[in-house]
């Protein structure tokens, strides 16, 4: 899927340099030849509309293209990062077996959120899913993963130092992993919540254009009962 798209961005990207060239030297030609009768310049003035509209539409073309590829990669980047999340967290709960649930309640509740991130990023990747209409549920990820953030920042925070200093995370220390767990929480939750901005940004423009529409429509069935 991504590849398609890149390849049909890359196709309206060379679609959009011609026409604009094809647009700006024909219009070199007709301002130099204004004294010239617009009928003798009928080629040159078809060539410019025709080059001109199709710029126009090929630009559109491109803009919707790339906020599908960028919303495709923040996709991947959710289900990438609480997935790491699912897994650290997972392997914590696994080795403090016997230790009281109510001690490992903001772990559980870690664990809970990352596998929603993961069903629903695995849902929204899903080629029949519009994922630019589910900004609400973004939203309500990013604050629910926000929310295990403070948890866990608050419960290692007083033994592991700065919770922001994620310098080796890497080493497999404890303090270190959990300081992985939080790392890969703050990316998985601005990822989410960019994609909640993205979708509401797409909403809003296609809501515009719909009511654009919807009012020429109309001015054209006034104009039809006159």
């Amino acid at each position: 899927m991504i590849l398609e798209d890149i390849l049909s961005l890359l196709l309206r990207i060379g679609e959009l340099a011609f026409t604009a060239v094809v647009a700006g030297l024909t219009g070199e030609y007709l301002h130099h030849s204004k004294g010239t009768s617009p009928w003798n310049k009928k080629r040159f003035i078809y060539t410019e509309v025709i080059a001109v509209f199709f710029s126009l539409s090929y630009h559109q073309a491109v803009t919707m293209i790339l906020e599908d590829i960028l919303s495709l990669l923040l996709r991947i980047g959710e289900l990438a990062f609480t997935a790491v999340v699912a897994g650290l967290t997972g392997e914590y709960l696994h080795h403090s077996k016997g230790t009281s649930p109510w001690n490992k309640k903001r772990f559980i509740y870690t664990e809970v959120i990352a596998a929603i991130g993961i069903l629903f990023a695995l849902l929204f990747l899903l080629p029949f899913t519009a994922s630019f209409v589910h900004w609400p549920m973004d939203f309500l990820l990013f604050a629910g993963l926000m929310v295990a953030f403070g948890l866990l920042a608050n419960y290692i925070g007083p033994n592991c130092g700065s919770i922001w200093n994620w310098h080796g995370i890497t080493h497999g220390g404890s303090c270190d992993k959990f300081k992985a767990d939080l790392a890969f929480l703050f990316l998985a939750s601005i990822f989410f919540l960019v994609s909640a901005l993205l979708g509401i940004y797409v909403m809003h423009k296609y809501r515009q254009k719909a009511e654009q529409r919807a009012g020429r429509r109309g001015w054209y069935r006034r104009r039809a009962r006159v």
